[in-house]
Protein backbone atom coordinates (compact mmCIF):
# COMPACT_ATOMS: atom_id res chain seq x y z
CA UNK A 1 0.00 0.00 0.00
CA UNK A 2 1.35 3.42 -0.93
CA UNK A 3 2.08 6.14 1.61
CA UNK A 4 -0.66 8.30 0.03
CA UNK A 5 -3.21 5.50 0.42
CA UNK A 6 -2.32 5.11 4.10
CA UNK A 7 -2.81 8.85 4.64
CA UNK A 8 -6.18 8.72 2.95
CA UNK A 9 -7.33 5.86 5.14
CA UNK A 10 -6.54 7.85 8.28
CA UNK A 11 -8.63 10.81 7.15
CA UNK A 12 -11.73 11.22 9.39
CA UNK A 13 -15.03 10.25 7.78
CA UNK A 14 -18.18 12.18 8.66
CA UNK A 15 -21.78 11.46 7.71
CA UNK A 16 -23.55 14.09 5.63
CA UNK A 17 -26.94 15.53 6.57
CA UNK A 18 -28.44 14.52 3.21
CA UNK A 19 -27.70 10.84 3.89
CA UNK A 20 -28.93 10.82 7.48
CA UNK A 21 -32.21 9.08 6.67
CA UNK A 22 -30.26 6.19 5.13
CA UNK A 23 -27.78 5.83 7.97
CA UNK A 24 -29.33 2.61 9.37
CA UNK A 25 -28.34 0.88 6.11
CA UNK A 26 -24.74 1.34 7.24
CA UNK A 27 -25.45 -0.75 10.32
CA UNK A 28 -25.54 2.13 12.83
CA UNK A 29 -28.19 4.04 14.78
CA UNK A 30 -31.20 2.07 13.45
CA UNK A 31 -32.65 1.97 16.97
CA UNK A 32 -32.36 5.72 17.47
CA UNK A 33 -33.50 7.51 14.29
CA UNK A 34 -36.50 7.33 11.96
CA UNK A 35 -37.65 9.16 8.81
CA UNK A 36 -40.60 11.46 8.21
CA UNK A 37 -41.39 12.63 4.69
CA UNK A 38 -42.76 16.13 4.06
CA UNK A 39 -44.57 17.31 0.93
CA UNK A 40 -44.41 20.59 -0.98
CA UNK A 41 -45.88 22.12 -4.14
CA UNK A 42 -44.79 25.04 -6.32
CA UNK A 43 -47.12 27.14 -8.48
CA UNK A 44 -46.57 28.33 -12.00
CA UNK A 45 -45.24 31.91 -12.29
CA UNK A 46 -47.97 34.45 -11.66
CA UNK A 47 -49.01 36.83 -14.40
CA UNK A 48 -48.57 40.59 -14.02
CA UNK A 49 -52.25 40.91 -13.13
CA UNK A 50 -51.98 38.18 -10.48
CA UNK A 51 -48.89 39.82 -8.99
CA UNK A 52 -50.88 43.07 -8.69
CA UNK A 53 -53.83 41.23 -7.14
CA UNK A 54 -51.60 39.59 -4.54
CA UNK A 55 -49.70 42.79 -3.69
CA UNK A 56 -47.18 42.97 -0.89
CA UNK A 57 -43.42 42.43 -0.95
CA UNK A 58 -41.90 40.85 -4.09
CA UNK A 59 -40.57 37.88 -2.16
CA UNK A 60 -41.00 36.56 1.38
CA UNK A 61 -41.17 33.48 3.58
CA UNK A 62 -43.53 32.52 6.39
CA UNK A 63 -43.14 29.66 8.87
CA UNK A 64 -46.10 28.37 10.92
CA UNK A 65 -46.67 28.89 14.62
CA UNK A 66 -47.74 25.25 14.96
CA UNK A 67 -45.26 22.42 14.12
CA UNK A 68 -47.73 20.79 11.73
CA UNK A 69 -48.70 24.06 10.06
CA UNK A 70 -47.95 25.39 6.59
CA UNK A 71 -44.70 26.95 5.40
CA UNK A 72 -45.07 29.49 2.57
CA UNK A 73 -42.55 31.11 0.24
CA UNK A 74 -42.97 33.72 -2.46
CA UNK A 75 -40.07 33.35 -4.87
CA UNK A 76 -38.31 36.02 -6.90
CA UNK A 77 -39.82 34.62 -10.13
CA UNK A 78 -43.36 35.19 -8.80
CA UNK A 79 -44.24 31.67 -7.67
CA UNK A 80 -45.77 30.50 -4.39
CA UNK A 81 -44.35 27.47 -2.61
CA UNK A 82 -46.49 25.73 -0.03
CA UNK A 83 -45.26 23.00 2.32
CA UNK A 84 -47.41 20.94 4.64
CA UNK A 85 -48.51 17.31 5.09
CA UNK A 86 -46.12 14.69 6.44
CA UNK A 87 -46.07 10.93 6.88
CA UNK A 88 -44.02 8.25 8.58
CA UNK A 89 -42.00 6.63 5.79
CA UNK A 90 -39.77 3.74 6.90
CA UNK A 91 -39.53 2.75 3.21
CA UNK A 92 -37.70 6.07 2.60
CA UNK A 93 -39.90 7.33 -0.19
CA UNK A 94 -43.35 8.38 -1.35
CA UNK A 95 -45.63 7.08 -4.07
CA UNK A 96 -47.32 9.07 -6.83
CA UNK A 97 -50.67 8.49 -5.10
CA UNK A 98 -49.31 9.92 -1.84
CA UNK A 99 -47.95 12.97 -3.63
CA UNK A 100 -51.27 13.52 -5.37
CA UNK A 101 -53.14 13.35 -2.04
CA UNK A 102 -50.72 15.91 -0.62
CA UNK A 103 -51.23 18.08 -3.69
CA UNK A 104 -54.98 18.14 -3.07
CA UNK A 105 -54.37 19.42 0.44
CA UNK A 106 -51.89 22.00 -0.89
CA UNK A 107 -54.52 23.27 -3.33
CA UNK A 108 -57.09 23.60 -0.52
CA UNK A 109 -54.58 25.40 1.72
CA UNK A 110 -53.60 27.70 -1.12
CA UNK A 111 -57.20 28.60 -2.02
CA UNK A 112 -57.99 29.37 1.63
CA UNK A 113 -55.04 31.75 1.91
CA UNK A 114 -55.09 33.38 -1.53
CA UNK A 115 -58.69 33.79 -2.72
CA UNK A 116 -57.51 36.61 -4.98
CA UNK A 117 -55.58 34.04 -7.07
CA UNK A 118 -58.32 31.59 -8.17
CA UNK A 119 -56.61 30.55 -11.42
CA UNK A 120 -53.09 29.91 -10.10
CA UNK A 121 -52.30 26.20 -10.08
CA UNK A 122 -49.32 24.10 -9.02
CA UNK A 123 -46.72 22.93 -11.53
CA UNK A 124 -44.78 20.55 -9.28
CA UNK A 125 -45.30 18.49 -6.15
CA UNK A 126 -42.55 16.54 -4.40
CA UNK A 127 -41.52 15.06 -1.07
CA UNK A 128 -38.34 14.88 0.99
CA UNK A 129 -37.16 13.22 4.17
CA UNK A 130 -36.37 14.45 7.66
CA UNK A 131 -34.30 12.47 10.14
CA UNK A 132 -36.13 12.38 13.48
CA UNK A 133 -35.59 11.00 16.97
CA UNK A 134 -38.01 10.04 19.74
CA UNK A 135 -36.80 12.61 22.26
CA UNK A 136 -35.72 15.38 19.86
CA UNK A 137 -32.07 14.62 20.58
CA UNK A 138 -29.27 14.17 18.08
CA UNK A 139 -26.51 11.70 17.27
CA UNK A 140 -23.14 13.37 17.72
CA UNK A 141 -20.28 11.05 18.47
CA UNK A 142 -17.14 9.23 17.44
CA UNK A 143 -18.31 5.97 15.87
CA UNK A 144 -14.91 4.30 15.55
CA UNK A 145 -11.32 5.24 14.72
CA UNK A 146 -11.50 7.90 12.01
CA UNK A 147 -15.31 7.78 11.74
CA UNK A 148 -17.52 10.51 13.24
CA UNK A 149 -21.25 11.11 12.94
CA UNK A 150 -23.56 14.10 13.32
CA UNK A 151 -27.12 13.01 12.49
CA UNK A 152 -30.76 13.86 13.23
CA UNK A 153 -31.64 17.54 13.45
CA UNK A 154 -35.42 17.01 13.74
CA UNK A 155 -36.36 19.57 11.10
CA UNK A 156 -33.77 22.19 12.10
CA UNK A 157 -31.11 21.20 9.60
CA UNK A 158 -29.93 24.62 8.45
CA UNK A 159 -29.15 26.09 11.87
CA UNK A 160 -28.52 22.98 13.96
CA UNK A 161 -26.82 21.13 11.11
CA UNK A 162 -24.42 23.99 10.39
CA UNK A 163 -23.36 24.32 14.04
CA UNK A 164 -23.09 20.54 14.45
CA UNK A 165 -21.11 20.15 11.24
CA UNK A 166 -18.56 22.72 12.39
CA UNK A 167 -18.36 21.03 15.78
CA UNK A 168 -17.93 17.63 14.15
CA UNK A 169 -14.93 18.88 12.20
CA UNK A 170 -13.41 20.18 15.44
CA UNK A 171 -14.07 16.88 17.20
CA UNK A 172 -12.50 14.91 14.36
CA UNK A 173 -9.39 17.11 14.27
CA UNK A 174 -8.89 17.31 18.03
CA UNK A 175 -9.83 20.97 18.50
CA UNK A 176 -12.04 22.53 21.17
CA UNK A 177 -14.45 25.46 21.10
CA UNK A 178 -17.52 26.88 22.80
CA UNK A 179 -19.59 25.61 19.88
CA UNK A 180 -18.28 22.06 20.29
CA UNK A 181 -19.02 22.09 24.01
CA UNK A 182 -22.53 23.42 23.34
CA UNK A 183 -23.24 20.73 20.75
CA UNK A 184 -21.92 17.97 23.00
CA UNK A 185 -24.17 19.23 25.80
CA UNK A 186 -27.32 18.73 23.71
CA UNK A 187 -29.43 15.64 24.47
CA UNK A 188 -28.39 12.49 22.65
CA UNK A 189 -31.01 10.59 20.67
CA UNK A 190 -32.80 7.99 22.76
CA UNK A 191 -33.86 4.55 21.56
CA UNK A 192 -37.16 4.45 19.69
CA UNK A 193 -39.90 1.85 20.31
CA UNK A 194 -40.00 -1.38 18.27
CA UNK A 195 -41.06 -0.98 14.62
CA UNK A 196 -44.43 -2.66 15.19
CA UNK A 197 -45.29 0.09 17.66
CA UNK A 198 -43.72 2.86 15.56
CA UNK A 199 -45.94 1.94 12.63
CA UNK A 200 -49.01 2.57 14.78
CA UNK A 201 -47.90 5.34 17.12
CA UNK A 202 -46.18 7.74 14.71
CA UNK A 203 -49.04 7.99 12.14
CA UNK A 204 -51.53 8.40 14.99
CA UNK A 205 -49.43 11.17 16.54
CA UNK A 206 -49.10 12.90 13.15
CA UNK A 207 -52.88 12.88 12.72
CA UNK A 208 -53.32 14.28 16.20
CA UNK A 209 -50.80 17.07 15.56
CA UNK A 210 -52.42 17.96 12.25
CA UNK A 211 -55.80 18.13 13.96
CA UNK A 212 -54.31 20.38 16.63
CA UNK A 213 -52.83 22.57 13.89
CA UNK A 214 -56.33 23.54 12.74
CA UNK A 215 -56.32 26.47 10.34
CA UNK A 216 -52.52 26.58 10.39
CA UNK A 217 -52.64 23.75 7.86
Amino acid sequence: MSRLSRRRRRRPITTARRSANYTPALGKFAKRIFPLFLFASLTRPMTAGEVDALGGAPHWGIVPAHPSGTTLRRTTDHRILIRNTLRYAPELGSSEAQRQRARVHHVNSFRARFPMLPDVDFENTWSGGLCMTKNGGTVFEKVSDGVYASIAYNGLGISRGTASGMALAELATGHDSDNLRDVRAMPQASNKPPEALMGLAVPAYIQYMQWRGGAER
